[in-house]
């Protein structure tokens, strides 16, 4: 019964999305995604679509909070999505929903925190702060007076992202199992990665241990903030954290009212992000400017951290040194680092490779330093990389939307500043970290205990070879990729030859028997002859049909 119902939500769902994308995209979209049978009756398509990519984003933004991350998602990996102005619709994509009513905020928090609502807070809003399609937030205070901003989820929202995440598995595993383009985007993955993201964002102690990360990464960043989360009155669903008030980040003109330096914002914001690329290896990866706010005393505040990605040493080693080739203006080796950091989907030409990257980059070259965009070259490399089939860590394309973000913010705080230069400043400072001693000597520390295994094993790994060498038992097992089609095709052949071989056998017999004439005879021919050459040519006709079917005959 359990089953069934899964089933009938599943099916409840995609009928829905089914309705939607005709009434905005037509029957052809439907047609396409292969959910025209379960388009509900009486649904009307429009009359004309004058801007597909617009009418895609309306359509995203109805379908709700799922459809919404993942065009974000989208809108971060231009190596899938190759058409700028459909790139340029999913940017525009906002995370709002109607708010939810009051008494159902009440009804979650209380049941979250296994209190009434007066006892918790000294002051709750009925006014949401803000709306998304997740939860919404309210400004509240605390019993002794502390001033906080309480993130709420919105009720049922878990069970319809849960059904939208299974639906959306199934049809990536359909689309990999029919479709070659589906394989090559690695669209399975690309899915449970996004699934993973999601499930974290729906849980708010994962935001809040962010904070409390970032928080801690940043202390030595005079200019950067990061709210405190109230850890007694959060849980998965409701969080309370600090209430900071100021002015956004790209106000500029305001700021400058209340006597806070733009320039010195500027270069603030680029270094706490460059140390959480290139030191850290964690970082806010939603930098918008409704998430950077400056306090009355200059302060930058990060704010909502639901959304973060963690760069391995590994890809952080190759994109400090990608960027240390740009400073270098040596494409050769850029080119090289991007086939380093990626994973090839069929061979690749790495000369031609080198070429399109050195076209690319060329251009950056004969730049002023100030008005080079990191985020943009970032940009060019994906979709160089893809299409030169070339697969690039899922979290890289994060990466060039949040250098896009900030280096947009940083120009419109200071036209002038260099971004650049920040980012030659921290290669240098990780340069020197990864050849001090501590680094260089834990880095000895690796390798010796690497090489004292290989050496302690050795032994019982020659042992045992030797033992099975003695025993006659050592076996080599060798896989040739496409030879079992080779295999298949050559017996095929030779199956051909010898059925042609028998088919000419048996018109030569039935002639030899005929001139014989070997009785019974009818009508003069010999009845052994007669069946010889007919059984001949029943199968001559098959084996020229079978020739036929198959495209082979030239």
């Amino acid at each position: 019964m359990r089953l069934l119902r899964r089933r009938w939500r599943h099916v409840a769902r995609v009928t829905q999305v089914a309705g939607v994308i005709v009434r905005y995209l037509g029957y052809e979209a439907a047609d396409r995604l292969g959910l025209r049978h379960l388009v509900p009756r009486g649904i009307r398509a429009p009359n004309t679509v004058t801007d597909p990519a617009s009418k895609l984003r309306a359509t995203i933004e109805e379908l709700g909070p799922t459809f919404v991350k993942l065009g974000q998602l989208l809108s971060t990996r231009p190596d899938l999505v190759t058409n700028p102005r459909y790139m340029e619709e999913l940017v525009k994509l906002q995370d709002t929903a109607p708010p939810i009513p009051f008494e159902k905020v009440r009804h979650v928090v209380e049941e979250e925190l296994q209190r009434p609502l007066e006892e918790a807070f000294q002051f709750f809003s009925a006014h949401p702060l803000a709306a998304a399609s997740l939860g919404q937030a309210h400004t509240a205070i605390l019993p002794d007076g502390t001033a906080v901003v309480v993130k709420v989820q919105r009720p049922g929202i878990r069970r319809v992202i849960e059904t939208d995440l299974e639906n959306l598995q199934d049809y990536a595993r359909l689309a990999t199992a029919r479709f070659e383009w589906a394989r090559v985007l690695n669209l399975v993955d690309l899915v449970e990665e996004f699934q993973l993201t999601l499930r974290e964002e729906l849980d708010y102690t994962r935001e809040g241990r962010n904070m409390d990360r970032l928080r801690e990464n940043l202390k030595s960043e005079r200019r950067i903030c990061v709210p405190t989360v109230h850890w007694h009155l959060t849980t998965a669903r409701v969080l309370t954290q600090e209430r900071i008030r100021g002015t956004k980040i790209t106000e500029v003109e305001t700021l400058r009212a209340k006597g806070i330096d733009p320039q010195e914002l500027a270069q603030a914001l680029g270094d706490a992000f460059m140390r959480q690329f290139f030191v850290d290896g964690f970082f806010h990866a939603d930098p918008h400017p409704g998430n950077l706010i400056v306090t009355d005393e200059g302060i930058i505040a990060l704010l909502d951290s639901g959304m973060v990605s963690r760069v391995d040493e590994s890809t952080r080693s190759s994109v400090t040194r990608l960027l240390l080739s740009f400073v270098e203006q040596n494409s050769r080796l850029f080119a090289e680092e991007v086939l380093e950091l990626g994973r090839a989907l069929r061979p690749i030409d790495r000369k031609e490779f080198a070429t399109d990257i050195d076209r690319m980059l060329r251009h950056y070259y004969d730049m002023p330093a100030r008005d080079v965009n990191l985020g943009q070259i970032f940009n060019e490399t994906l979709r160089l990389a893809a299409h030169h089939r070339l697969q690039l860590p899922g979290n890289f394309g994060l990466l060039v939307k949040v250098f896009a973000n900030i280096d947009g913010i940083t120009k419109r705080l200071d036209p002038d500043y260099n971004y650049l230069e920040t980012a030659r400043r921290f290669l240098g400072r990780v340069l020197a970290e990864q050849f001090q001693w501590e680094s260089v000597s834990l880095d000895l520390f690796r390798a010796f205990e690497d090489a004292r295994r290989l050496l302690l094993g050795l032994p019982a790994h020659s042992d045992r070879v030797l033992t099975k060498l003695a025993e006659g038992d050592l076996r080599v097992q060798l896989e040739h990729q496409g030879l079992p089609d080779l295999t298949r095709h050559l017996d095929r052949i030779g199956n051909r030859i010898a059925y042609s071989l028998v088919v000419a056998a048996l018109i030569l017999g039935s002639a030899l028997f005929a001139l014989a004439g070997v009785p019974p005879e009818i009508r003069g021919y010999p009845v052994i002859a007669l069946a010889a050459f007919g059984v001949a040519v029943v199968m001559g006709i098959w084996l020229l049909a079978a020739i036929l079917r198959s495209g082979s005959l030239r």
